[in-house]
């Protein structure tokens, strides 16, 4: 009986213990009592201030010490804005708005493994709104240069910049945007380098930056910018790898990650950094696969993840578009006519196909992109000449043909943008040299021409991208 009363004592000791502890006092008893290190927390309340469609870069709110890990956070009141998440294994927020938030507080905390609350709280502000575009700008092939233009953003018109079109290097083919508006980066085909410009803020003009064009691989095709705005990827189709480079946050200029460049499949046609920034997807087109790679955060470094590349659905397949969470990804299949649909695993990257995938699709599919606020997708039939839409099941991510479609779209669509408030569409058509302009139904998808909205470009246009 004597020995069996220790043990009760000491038991009923640790239990007073625990609860003085999560009370956030210290606690003791005589000789024998038991101790166990408190856990502390310094929080980050930095206020966030988030654009719609613009994946956050990961924000750790709190920064937890002693105690028994691992650690558990969790947020103790408010709400996070749609799309965004707080992992609470690591203590990070992350993800990409998917609608407007006013500011409103959200608190978060963290315990220990015993179930010991830490003291300290951060109680963050959340603002999400909408960017309204102001510039688009073109990657003319035949004539080397890039066509610029302001967007009106209540009518979805476009005005050619004073001073456009701006020199690029020889048969410039893909166009990327930095998030924050500075800079724009072309992929020239013919001169295997990347140009860098400038973006003035007011007028849109551009102006190249010291010591472009930059090096690149053989036939750079593709150009994708990080969320975060500190890496460019560049796909070269001609040697099958991909480049890397940081960005001088600056400058804009451009300095070859030292483990660059990275390979790929065979005839690698475009690339995408997930709005996560955690991964970079690959289409190899001729060997009909997608590679997926890991982003070394700190050095802008790629690693192949586990099974890539991926092979399921895929045939002659051309380009790849996210949708704005990063939950989903679609791929223009050119081979097969239709568009395969993938889950993505967040965490590690890799693509499973959502029920129903592959869905059907125009003749020649070519270019696909997803609209900001995640509801609409679209699809140019290069030889079809048509646009298929899509509505998205923001559940599942399957998709789902819209009333109409296919659209008319000139002679041969190239490639689609899409303005930030989702309520406009620009449709590039390279054998005319054309832009046309067309108004997105809010509720249907539906594209309409914009009454006198085609916008001449220079020769042979390849891609559009908006800021």
């Amino acid at each position: 009986m004597a020995v069996f009363f220790s043990f009760r004592k000491v038991a009923f000791l640790i239990s007073v213990f625990t609860v003085l502890a999560m009370l956030g006092c210290g606690g003791g008893g005589s000789g024998n009592s038991i101790s166990t290190a408190s856990i502390s927390a310094t929080a980050n309340t930095t206020a966030q201030s988030l654009q719609v469609g613009m994946a956050m870069a990961s924000f750790y709110p709190l920064r937890p010490s002693g105690g028994a890990t691992p650690y558990t956070y969790n947020v103790s009141s408010g709400t996070l804005p749609t799309g965004l998440t707080l992992n609470a294994s690591t203590g990070a927020v992350t993800g990409t708005p998917t609608a407007t938030y006013t500011t409103a507080n959200v608190v978060f905390s963290v315990q220990d493994a015993n179930n010991v609350v830490a003291t300290a709280t951060a109680t963050l502000s959340f603002t999400v709104s909408i960017k309204l575009a102001k510039f688009a700008y073109v990657a003319n092939w035949g004539t080397n240069d890039v066509s610029a233009y302001t967007v009106n953003s209540s009518s979805g018109t476009l005005t050619e910049i004073v001073g456009s079109r701006f020199s690029a290097g020889i048969h410039p083919n893909f166009i990327a945007i930095d998030p924050a508006g500075k800079f724009v980066f072309v992929s020239n085909n013919g001169s295997n380098n990347v140009s860098v410009f400038t973006i003035n803020s007011t007028t849109g003009a551009l102006t190249s930056v010291v010591g472009s064009p930059f090096a690149a691989g053989t036939s750079p095709d593709g150009v994708a910018v990080d969320p975060t705005g500190t890496f460019l990827y560049v796909l070269n189709q001609g040697s099958g790898n991909v480049s890397a480079f940081t960005i001088n946050a600056t400058t804009g200029a451009l300095t070859a990650v030292v483990s660059s460049p990275y390979a790929a499949g065979t005839s690698p046609s475009s690339i995408a950094v997930d709005p996560s920034g955690g991964f970079v997807f690959v289409v190899n087109m001729n060997s009909s696969d997608v590679s997926v790679y890991s982003i070394d955060s700190t050095s802008g470094g790629l690693a192949q993840i586990s099974g890539s590349p991926f092979t399921s659905g895929m045939s002659l397949v051309q380009q790849i578009a996210f949708s704005p969470s990063g939950a989903f990804a679609y791929f223009s299949n050119s081979g097969l006519n239709n568009v395969p649909a993938y889950s993505i695993n967040q965490s590690t990257g890799i693509p499973t196909a959502i029920s129903g995938s592959p869905f059907s699709e125009g003749l020649g599919s070519n270019s696909i992109t997803v609209a900001p606020n995640g509801k609409f997708a679209y699809v140019g039939n290069f030889n079809g000449n048509t646009v298929s839409g899509y509505s998205i099941n923001s559940s599942t991510g399957a998709l789902t043909s819209i009333s109409n479609s296919p659209f008319g779209a000139g002679t041969s669509p190239i490639s689609i943008a899409i303005d930030r408030n989702s309520q406009f569409a620009y449709i590039v058509d390279t054998n005319v040299s054309l832009i046309t302009a067309y108004t997105i139904d809010a509720n249907t998808g539906a594209i309409t021409p914009i009454s006198g909205g085609s916008y001449s470009t220079g020769s042979g246009p390849q891609s559009i991208a908006i800021w």
